[in-house]
């Protein structure tokens, strides 16, 4: 832990001397203070401290509008609030307002800990470690996120003999281990998550499903009931230690954003939303980047994708590119055959079909990311010319 000033704010005073002496308990966290009052009627703050933790019912719009008026008086100051809110709604309004943690009231220790540690990755990223976090979402549900996400994990592991590691965090309904094996996943995130004060990189690596000696997959649990105990600290470890051990964490991330989800597009230094050139994905498109933006997610970390692009389309990508005022980072072509193919049985589209527009596309993805050039083959007249 890097020493910070972290300041506690409660209108309850046992809950003020609960907080800051768990605080304290931490190893190295620097020094606590404890501010007996509410975050609406907090007074000035001479020398701002590098945290304020805000335990506060939070039960009124009146006390969350409290949240974005503090984050912009005290801009250096990261926020985190302890309520026993945590409705979509709250979150949404919260993450908006600038907060960077939610954390319940009677979150343990533990939990305590691996938030602290996340602020602190945000307020010095020289303490990340070298693996890129890369995020696939897709703007609306049957965009393909999952296909490109583990398909273009296996380019780069069997072409570029890169060290992969894909976490399925749709947790309700994640099916990413079905496009690139037909095995049956010894175990799960869930189950990992129950093992977290064992967690290691041997312990990470056993719950892998065994795509190549060199991509790891851990999949989703199998069903939503299995997930519901997940909690964002415990991922947020997770991808820290998975970062520490491969070159590449690719996280698959399900539609519909929870804290979890959160948590690891605020780990992420890649994000990729997937759309369609159609006019669903595109204003799901909009809303989408529009939330990031007021996340304050940087704009050259986010990288839209077009999926099964049709040049043919009534909407071309110039279009696009205006209707979300966004570039194009790249798109995937429409090859239905060898997608189709590849999802069915199991097997990845760059083994399936290697030759298929789709395979040729994430494979310069791939070459791309790896710093590599993909050659394209030159026909013969070419050749002889050459």
């Amino acid at each position: 832990m890097h020493p910070s000033t972290i300041a506690v704010v409660s209108p309850l005073s046992t809950q003020l001397l609960d907080l800051g002496q768990r605080l304290k308990r931490i190893p190295n966290i620097g020094s606590v203070i404890t501010i007996h009052s509410d975050l609406q009627n907090l007074p000035d703050l001479q020398d701002p401290p590098d945290v304020v933790i805000a335990a506060d019912p939070f039960e009124e719009y009146q006390s969350m509008d409290a949240l974005a008026r503090f984050v912009m008086r005290y801009p250096r100051t990261r926020l985190v609030v302890c309520s026993r809110q945590n409705s979509a709604d709250f979150l949404m309004h919260a993450m908006r307002s600038g907060v960077r943690e939610v954390i319940p009231p009677e979150a343990s220790d533990e939990f305590l800990l691996e938030a602290m540690r996340r602020i602190q990755s945000q307020q010095h990223p020289a303490l990340e470690q070298e693996g890129t976090v890369m995020s696939f979402i897709s703007c609306k549900g049957g965009g393909g996120a999952s296909f490109l996400a583990t398909n273009l994990a296996y380019a780069l592991a069997s072409q570029h003999n890169k060290r992969l590691a894909v976490i399925d965090l749709n947790l309700q309904y994640g099916d990413a281990a079905l496009f690139v094996s037909d095995q049956k996943p010894a175990t799960h995130l869930g189950e990992l998550c129950q093992k977290m004060r064992h967690l290691d990189a041997s312990l990470l690596s056993a719950a892998m499903l065994p795509v190549l000696p060199n991509y790891g997959l851990l999949a989703s649990p199998e069903t939503p009931a299995l997930a519901s105990d997940i909690q964002a600290g415990q991922i947020a470890s997770i991808i820290r230690l998975a970062r520490s051990q491969y070159d590449y964490v690719i996280l698959d991330i399900g539609r519909g954003l929870d804290q979890v989800g959160f948590t690891a597009l605020e780990l992420s230094d890649q994000i990729y939303p997937i759309l369609q050139n159609t006019i669903p994905y595109i204003r799901d498109g909009k809303r989408l980047l529009g939330l990031m933006q007021s996340m304050g997610y940087e704009d050259e970390k986010i990288f839209p994708v077009v999926n099964r692009h049709d040049r043919e389309s009534e909407i071309t990508i110039k279009q696009l590119e205006t209707a979300l005022a966004k570039k194009i980072a790249l798109t995937i072509p429409n090859h239905y055959s060898a997608v189709a193919a590849s999802v069915n049985q199991g097997v990845p589209v760059v083994k399936l079909a290697k030759a298929s527009p789709v395979a040729k596309s994430l494979l310069n993805w791939a070459s791309k990311l790896s710093g590599k050039c993909q050659n394209t083959p030159r026909g013969w007249i070419a050749r002889v010319l050459h």
